[in-house]
């Protein structure tokens, strides 16, 4: 099981979504902290869902649905529950101070963007890039 008690290293983020009343205006449906969650057999790393959507019918649902789409699972335990190809899986990932996260590949297109802190890239060829600076991608 994951290390639950990792000091954060970022606050939780905070979640807007609006959505329309019946009468079509423009209301606040979610304002919220969102929890994190650990993954197991990956310490030291927290995740949370911002928004999913299993198919193409996210507009209709971010419109007029009353579910949830944070608490949509998408994926399978093969792929830790998190991906699954053609959804969408808007997610936020806190790793924390000294971490390695493995190298993996998933059938998704992932937009890393350094918030605090730095990251190493290594990729299999060897390359390495360094990400210091808030806002690199």
């Amino acid at each position: 099981m994951s290390d639950t008690t990792m000091p954060p290293v970022l606050p939780g983020p905070r979640r807007i979504v609006t959505s329309h009343d019946s009468e079509g205006k423009a209301v606040v449906s979610i304002d919220e902290i969102i929890p994190p969650s650990t993954l197991d057999g990956f310490d030291g790393i927290r995740t949370g869902a911002f928004w999913a959507s299993t198919d193409a019918r996210w507009l209709k649902e971010m419109q007029f649905g009353s579910e949830d789409g944070a608490t949509r699972q998408v994926g399978n335990t093969a792929n830790l529950g998190i991906f699954a190809s053609n959804t969408i899986n808007f997610r936020y990932t806190d790793i924390g101070p000294g971490v390695i996260a493995p190298m993996h590949r998933t059938p998704t297109i992932d937009y890393v963007i350094l918030i605090k802190g730095e990251a190493i890239l290594i990729t299999d060829d060897g390359t390495e890039r360094h990400l210091k600076n808030p806002g690199d991608v």
